[in-house]
């Protein structure tokens, strides 16, 4: 839900940016505010506002979203050797409905994980579409794979989504015109300084399905993961993690194509990591502060 659907539906101009991220020092979910993209206060003096009470006991990588429901929609990796994800979802970000595992993998032989799952709302099918990463038997590498739910309740057999030869994790996508865009890591290379990858690219498809191709050339710095990509006062921003350094880049773009890093005007609260930003009314941000004052 966009900046105008917010608008149309509850009768606001300006709705509020949220980010959804974890901290290592606390594996569990974490939410800021801002009105630019940029500059994000903390909720609950950055504590966190719900804990994992199923699986590995921790979230990492949490995404949410609202859905056509009307109800905020929270998937999350469970832990770094599961075959399943984390979901629960909730009317007001402050009370939780029983949280449940979704084995989203267990049908594929030799699925090993569950990675950053996220979902996007198909408006054509009234579906959303759930993609995560995950590796299957030794020695393949990583691929984005798929599945569709009307409900979180019933859930299609997954099938790999993207694919280009190489290891790829941590992706997103966004509506831009008629053409759906995949931002993802590419997870080839060491850990090192020198890599010529661990970084993200762009990959483009006229259907939600995909296929997704023409991958681009990197579009962040080497050693960065988890892109969020949203659209804020007329353009689009892409924040990631470095995630050996323990900060946080941005860039910003006009088109979804040229990328200009903007990561001087960032601020992000302390041990933040890998998140995800989706909207909120304004009085709804008046109901979370009043619920976690700072």
């Amino acid at each position: 839900m966009n900046r105008e659907e917010m608008g149309r539906i509850f009768g606001v101009k300006d709705s509020i940016l949220v980010l959804a991220y974890f901290r290592t020092s606390a594996e569990a979910l974490h939410l800021a505010w801002s009105t630019d993209g940029l500059n994000w206060m903390p909720l609950h003096g950055n504590r966190p506002v719900l804990w994992a009470t199923v699986g590995n006991r921790s979230i990492r990588d949490p995404f949410i979203r609202r859905g056509a429901d009307g109800h905020f929609h929270l998937v999350s990796t469970d832990s770094w050797m599961s075959k399943n994800l984390i979901y629960t979802h909730s009317q007001d970000l402050i009370r939780w409905e029983p949280q449940r595992l979704v084995p989203v993998m267990g049908s594929v032989p030799g699925a090993r994980n569950v990675w950053a799952p996220e979902f996007v709302c198909d408006a054509s099918t009234h579906e959303y579409l759930l993609f995560w990463a995950s590796i299957t038997e030794p020695g393949n590498h990583q691929r984005i794979w798929a599945c569709r739910t009307r409900d979180f309740q019933r859930f299609s057999q997954p099938v790999v989504l993207f694919d280009p030869d190489y290891t790829v994790i941590d992706a997103t996508i966004v509506r831009n015109g008629r053409t759906w865009v995949m931002v993802y890591k590419d997870e080839r290379g060491r850990n090192e300084p020198n890599t010529d990858n661990k970084a993200m690219r762009m990959a483009t498809a006229s259907s939600l399905n995909g296929p997704y191709g023409m991958p681009t050339g990197l579009i962040t710095p080497h050693l960065t993961e988890g892109p969020a990509v949203f659209r804020v006062n007329g353009r689009w921003l892409m924040l990631y993690d470095y995630f050996l350094d323990g900060k946080w880049g941005a860039s910003a773009s006009d088109d979804l194509k040229s990328w200009r890093p903007v990561t001087e005007n960032l601020s992000v609260p302390p041990g933040a990591r890998h998140g995800t930003v989706f909207e909120i009314t304004r009085r709804e941000l008046d109901v979370l502060q009043r619920a976690w004052p700072a």
